[in-house]
């Protein structure tokens, strides 16, 4: 033990010998700063241009609460307490969590699909509305179908220039015959649209597909149609009907 103190004690004195001869060589090297220093002026008026400037305005402002926001925090609060009950409080992890993240989606999915679903009902919904031609009323597609001579109902049609009643008449012409030749099955509850699928042929279902947009734009819209828009529409109707 005592031959390990005196080690220690010549490793100390050692290290001070050789500091008392670097010191005064490093304090030879020093070189001492003796510029003057001077303050810097501050402009007034710059500052008064950052603090009115907004880019420079950190502070937060709280929007003011509308009731579109109130809408929103009930729907997220009446959200996070369906997906409570669901994962019965706890974290959902895993699969479980990637199918609550899509399950949004899937809903929205399902309500556009039930609102296209009642449109396409109502785009078949019979009118109430009686015309003057023949008694006939024009919502009656059924009795019209399958108890009318389609063709001796547009004459007059056109004679009083209702071109809207005449590509009415036109397009359920259409449908008669394409009935007729049992390329479609024509039933009262169905929408106009559903007969595009049926249709086998390619070509007939597209210009079918056509003029059912031309027909729910003129008669559902209520568009009223000119002499030179029924030319046209005569033109497609008259191919489509030399076709079947």
């Amino acid at each position: 033990m005592s031959k390990a103190i005196l080690l220690y004690f010549l490793l100390s004195l050692s290290l001070v010998c050789v500091a008392q001869d670097t010191i005064p060589d490093m304090q030879k090297n020093l070189i001492y700063d003796t510029e003057r220093l001077e303050g810097t002026h501050i402009d007034k008026e710059a500052i008064d241009n950052f603090k009115n400037d907004p880019d420079y305005n950190y502070l937060e402002i709280e929007p003011e609460e509308t009731w579109l926001t109130r809408l929103r925090r009930k729907l997220s609060e009446i959200w996070n307490s369906f997906i409570r009950s669901l994962t019965g409080g706890a974290e959902a992890t895993g699969v479980l969590a990637s199918l609550l993240a899509l399950l949004p989606y899937v809903m929205i999915g399902a309500l556009l699909g039930v609102l296209i679903w009642v449109f396409l009902k109502i785009d078949n919904a019979r009118a109430i509305v009686q015309t003057h031609s023949k008694g006939v009323y024009i919502g009656d597609d059924e009795e019209i179908l399958k108890n009318e001579d389609i063709l001796s109902l547009i004459d007059p049609a056109l004679q009083d220039k209702n071109y809207r009643l005449a590509v009415r008449y036109y397009y359920l012409l259409t449908l008669q015959k394409l009935s007729g030749k049992e390329l479609i099955d024509w039933q009262v509850q169905k929408t106009n649209h559903e007969y595009i699928y049926e249709i086998k042929n390619n070509n007939l279902r597209k210009q079918f597909g056509q003029l059912t947009d031309v027909y729910d734009y003129i008669w559902y819209g209520n568009f009223e149609v000119d002499e030179p828009a029924f030319a046209k529409a005569q033109l497609a109707f008259n191919k489509i009907n030399s076709e079947i």
